[in-house]
């Protein structure tokens, strides 16, 4: 879902976590925990709090994550909500600053990111080592809110210009070239109501490319996923209590909104596409028994349908990304009672279905929750990174990093999909984490559970 309305729902979901009693995800064997071995990656320190929100590596031995940096903590819910006013100055409080983490094969290091104060980065794609876009958003001291893109040449960072619609924010991009990237979000208009939001990059400028709402309700984009410049995909939600699922794709001219599969209730937060005809899309189901359950559809290149999730009951699939359509990983967090606290989640998708990963998390009571991952085609020990983060003590978030191994696709004896049926993601999502990451497109930046800049 998108960060501004993402997860309003949020303290709602907190007051009701005492109440419930949920199994913590794991492995099904001993060998399955083995083959699936993640594990949280130290990450150097950083003045006040700090989360990340994307990642993205074009290749192994290179990755960019991308966030804020703070004092101040920007939520005392476990499962943070990336609501608007979240990011408003106050005075005496410590201003918030973009944060660009990278990983050059041995460790991660904090990048020199250009100075804007009041700003947040929430999207990051990198179409190759040299070639980077991440995507964010300023809060003016009118607390009206304008789009911000940074752009990395492989030498430094810097701002790139970009266009603004009313009160708009960007929280993801993804890009299949250098020169060519999809960034979408929210605006809002002048009745106080929120319409989905979307540039694109040329490789000089950005441009605002008209984009269509499913009625005169809240609308809003929370991830995309390009698996080439004439092709790409958004998802989001419509509605406000109750939202329903959005999505959108980009046919190299227009944006048009897609038909999905009739989940009665939920949000998307991400999508992944492998190819124009293979798309992995996550997020959260709710209403009626499925309350914030972690919630896939899938795309074959012509209908959505619902993608079979186990795991645990309430929690959410904040990010994914698909190197290939039958390998899809998927990020987020789950409602553990027994620590009464959001935990990682991590989710396999073999072809066929999402099943749970053994999923580490720092701190026995603390929150822990994952936004975006990245995965390459390959599949050594460090295939996917994923980033979120933590709140060890009081409300001070601490960026979390984590890396494991790609999922085994399902051999078509053993009953996979056809190649042509979704998979997660995109080779597009696998170079960022919002816009996607890695080696081949990947889909843009997701929230932490439930986290959404407006919302």
């Amino acid at each position: 879902m998108h960060p501004a309305l993402k997860h309003t729902a949020t303290a709602a979901s907190v007051a009701l976590a005492g109440l419930l009693s949920v199994t913590p995800p794991g492995p099904a064997s001993t060998a399955s925990a083995t083959a699936h071995g993640w594990a949280i990656t130290a990450n150097p320190g950083v003045t006040g709090s700090a989360e990340l929100n994307a990642v993205s590596c074009p290749s192994a031995g290179f990755c960019v994550a991308a966030g804020l940096d703070s004092s101040q903590s920007k939520s005392k819910s476990q499962g943070k909500s990336k609501a608007k006013n979240r990011s408003q100055p106050q005075t005496g409080a410590a201003v918030v600053h973009p944060l660009i983490e990278t990983w050059h094969g041995k460790s991660w290091s904090a990048a020199a990111a250009p100075a804007a104060p009041r700003a947040e980065l929430w999207g990051v794609s990198c179409a190759s080592p040299a070639a980077c876009m991440a995507v964010g958003f300023r809060t003016l001291a009118s607390g009206q809110t304008t789009t911000l893109t940074e752009r990395w040449n492989g030498t430094r960072w810097s701002i790139v210009p970009s266009p603004n619609g009313p009160d708009s924010e960007l929280v993801a991009v993804s890009c299949p070239t250098a020169s060519g990237c999809a960034a979408v979000g929210t605006a809002e208009t002048g009745n106080g109501t929120y319409r989905t939001f979307a540039e694109r990059w040329n490789g000089r400028t950005w441009s605002i490319t008209a984009t269509p709402d499913e009625g005169s309700g809240i609308n809003i984009f929370s991830g995309v996923s390009c698996p080439s410049a004439s092709h790409c995909t958004a998802v989001g939600s419509y509605g406000f209590v109750p939202s329903y699922p959005l999505t959108e794709s980009w046919n190299g001219r227009s944006w048009s909104v897609v038909k999905g599969p009739g989940q009665a209730q939920g949000s998307l937060d991400q999508v992944s596409c492998a190819s124009a005809a293979s798309c992995q899309a996550v997020g959260t189901a709710t209403g009626g028994s499925s309350d914030n359950r972690p919630f896939a559809q899938t795309w074959n290149g012509r209908h959505w349908s619902v993608a079979p999730v186990t795991g645990p009951k309430y929690g959410e699939i904040s990010g994914v990304s698909c190197p290939t359509a039958r390998t899809c990983t998927g990020v987020g967090y789950y409602w553990a009672n027994t620590a009464r606290a959001t935990r990682a989640l991590i989710e396999s998708w073999n072809g066929t279905n999402w099943s749970p990963v053994t999923s580490p998390s720092q701190g026995t009571n603390a929150p822990n929750s994952l936004l975006g991952v990245s995965c390459g085609p390959a599949r050594p020990a460090r295939a996917c990174t994923a980033v979120g983060y933590t709140v060890p003590r009081g409300d001070e978030t601490s960026a979390l990093i984590e890396a494991g191994p790609a999922p085994a696709a399902v051999t078509a004896s053993h009953g996979a999909r056809p190649a042509g049926r979704p998979g997660n993601g995109s080779a597009h999502q696998a170079r960022s984490s919002a816009g996607g990451h890695a080696a081949a497109p990947s889909s843009g930046a997701s929230r932490a559970g439930g986290r959404s800049p407006r919302r």
